[in-house]
């Protein structure tokens, strides 16, 4: 088993053990998660632009932000996650403080990670969306019961349309957020 395998399944019986304290309910908690390589992708099809702003939401321990951070570092002022599983934050914070203490002279940009409900964000969470130019969202959390032509995620895009700044670009894995909230389908 490798690290990045046994930090996964660490990360994912985070999330069971919030399922059984009663803290959330089960569909709110899919975890899934992207191959560095997956993003590297995903963001170059993106176009990220030097001084974007970047969010994963839904950003479970964190490691997509960090990758974003290492892979784009030059290119963003910067890089956020919001996940609603406190214990996932804490790990993500957790990451974060073991890359800074390794990181050296390198310069990345900065990075935070808040325990947030993107339905009902905090003024914090808000200002984190308000200003991301790029988000990523890995949308099988969102998709429990939804019977929806082409995975349509109306509360999603809703709830990130009223938060985000015009012409600001999301990347939905496994999902699709509305033109009728003003977002545009590529793909």
């Amino acid at each position: 088993t490798s690290s990045w395998d046994e930090r996964r399944e660490a990360a994912r019986g985070v999330s069971e053990t919030s399922v059984l304290a009663k803290e959330l309910p089960a569909h709110q908690l899919v975890y899934g998660e992207l191959q560095v390589e997956a993003l590297a992708t995903i963001l170059d099809a993106a176009g990220v632009n030097e001084g974007d702003n970047f969010c994963d939401v839904g950003s479970g321990d964190g490691m997509t932000v960090i990758a974003a951070s290492l892979l784009l570092g030059d290119a963003l002022e910067v890089s956020g996650g919001l996940e609603i599983v406190p214990g996932l934050t804490e790990r993500a914070l957790h990451h974060l403080r073991m890359l800074e203490a390794a990181k050296g002279e390198r310069q990345l940009p900065s990075m935070r990670f808040l325990t947030a409900d993107i339905f009902n964000p905090s003024v914090e969470a808000s200002s984190l969306l308000s200003t991301s130019t790029i988000a990523t969202c890995f949308a099988t959390t969102w998709s429990h019961g939804n019977g929806r032509k082409h995975r349509e995620l109306p509360e999603l895009s809703q709830a990130l349309a009223k938060r985000m700044q015009p012409g600001a670009k999301v990347v939905v894995i496994d999902g699709r957020v509305l033109e009728s909230d003003g977002w545009y389908w590529e793909g």
